[in-house]
């Protein structure tokens, strides 16, 4: 998920009429999930060039492989409309890259 739609998802929730919250202790979630060689690829078909090499930290590989790999949005999309916007590498990108465009002044 990227931080945009993280803030999207708040003000979207904050927005809800309080009778479509039915769920008073947490909402799940979600946007999207990848691996890193999925990224790679992804990147790879807009910057063929583009090259990486890491290394997977042990730590923080355990913590991400005890993440579920699904979460129920049920509750989220039928009380309060949730939709993720980015749900695949490609979409992430293509944010990405309009983002740092942005911010570097490219249009």
């Amino acid at each position: 998920m990227t931080m945009q739609e993280a803030l999207e998802a708040t003000l979207q929730i904050m927005s809800a009429p309080s009778s479509a919250i039915k769920t008073r202790t947490s909402y799940n979630l979600t946007s999207l999930s990848f691996t890193p060689h999925e990224l790679v690829e992804a990147v790879q078909n807009v910057i063929p060039e583009f090259q990486v090499e890491y290394n997977v930290d042990p730590v923080r590989q355990q913590i991400a492989d005890s993440v579920p790999s699904h979460l129920e949005l049920e509750d989220s999309q039928n009380d309060w409309g949730w939709k993720p916007r980015i749900t695949t590498p490609a979409e992430f990108v293509d944010e990405m890259l309009h983002v740092l465009g942005e911010a570097r002044g490219c249009h």
